[in-house]
């Protein structure tokens, strides 16, 4: 090697030095940091599932930790070891238990993908079956001081867009009086308060079916392998998979007649009625588009006429004329004004 090669080679073995041992910037370090992330991930993830275990109360052990991580047995019991080093978890037998610190901290984790959740879904335009991948991913990156910031800009929601509680600050979390579709009986009437983003297969169903939180439902038929339910006069047939991801809360006659609402899409031309409601599926841009319209509630409103495939409807608000498609008044539910009222 003469001694030019050195003198270029040398500046070179220089950088290659710098970044590997530099403390702070070096490529070691930022292994280190990569791993001690990968770290936090797995140990944020565990905590939460252990945390949905002890709320669904399921026992909690070896194996069904690692079918819920997709880890290997052996990797599992390893992270509980470190959990209960951490004195975020006990063993009671050959099962565990969070302790206080670790429901707290697990409840922090939730607290931040439910806030996150709500954010996507009322601030972005991002497609509602990716709420929830999209939250996991970010929910170990947010601070808990910049998700409390987030969430008092949002107003300090108390529910996700899929009806689950956001645990407070303090870590508390309502616990809600529901039962699954599945548990309605024929005639059983009833309204969504929550659906279940997990599995995304699941949820992707229920959505593409057009239900959504808020919506009144009575069940019409059930068969062994499907239920038939009704709402503002569509049919919706679900297949007994579905079922039990939808929570509901039964309704008492009072509040049934409350709730006996319709879509705006089914009133007819010349009819009047006031807007008593913004479905919850109306979210983000459009949501915001419908209210610049006027479209709030109280206001009233009446279809003038519709295009020849009836698709859109024009509408009087305010003292304007303003087009909406179906989709889109299918949304809007209305107390419909009675002739005689008029």
């Amino acid at each position: 090697m003469n001694l030019i090669t050195i003198i270029l080679i040398l500046p070179l073995l220089a950088i290659i030095i710098v970044l590997l041992l530099i403390p702070k910037y070096g490529l070691f370090s930022f292994a280190r940091k990569a791993k001690r992330n990968n770290q936090k991930i797995i140990v944020e993830d565990a905590l939460k599932q252990i945390y949905s275990f002890e709320q669904d109360k399921e026992p909690a052990s070896v194996y069904s930790l690692s079918k819920r991580l997709s880890l290997p047995a052996d990797k599992a019991r390893k992270l509980l070891i470190k959990l209960n080093d951490l004195g975020l978890i006990i063993y009671l037998g050959d099962a565990f238990t969070l302790t206080p610190e670790g429901r707290s901290y697990a409840l922090r984790i939730i607290r931040i993908h439910r806030l996150l959740e709500k954010y996507l879904a009322d601030s972005t335009s991002v497609n509602e079956v990716d709420w929830h991948t999209l939250a996991e991913e970010k929910e170990h990156l947010i601070s808990y001081e910049d998700a409390n910031k987030l969430a008092s800009e949002m107003g300090n929601p108390l529910f996700d867009p899929h009806g689950d509680p956001i645990p407070t600050v303090d870590g508390k979390l309502p616990a809600l009086d529901s039962l699954h579709l599945s548990d309605l009986k024929e005639n059983d009437f009833a309204q969504i308060i929550h659906i279940e983003d997990e599995p995304k297969t699941i949820y992707s169903q229920i959505v593409s079916s057009g239900l959504s939180l808020g919506m009144v439902i009575s069940v019409k038929e059930i068969k062994r392998d499907s239920v038939s339910i009704e709402s503002n006069g569509n049919i919706y047939n679900l297949k007994s998979i579905l079922t039990d991801n939808i929570s509901v809360t039964k309704l008492t006659d009072s509040e049934i007649i409350k709730q006996a609402l319709i879509p705006l899409s089914a009133m007819k031309i010349g009819e009047e009625g006031f807007v008593y409601s913004l479905s919850k599926a109306l979210r983000g841009e459009q949501r915001r588009r419908i209210m610049d319209f006027g479209i709030v509630p109280g206001t009233k409103i009446s279809p003038l006429l519709q295009s020849l495939g009836k698709d859109p409807t024009a509408y009087s608000v305010r003292n304007t004329t303003i087009a909406l498609r179906k989709q889109q008044a299918e949304l809007i539910l209305v107390n419909r004004t009675k002739s005689n009222d008029r």
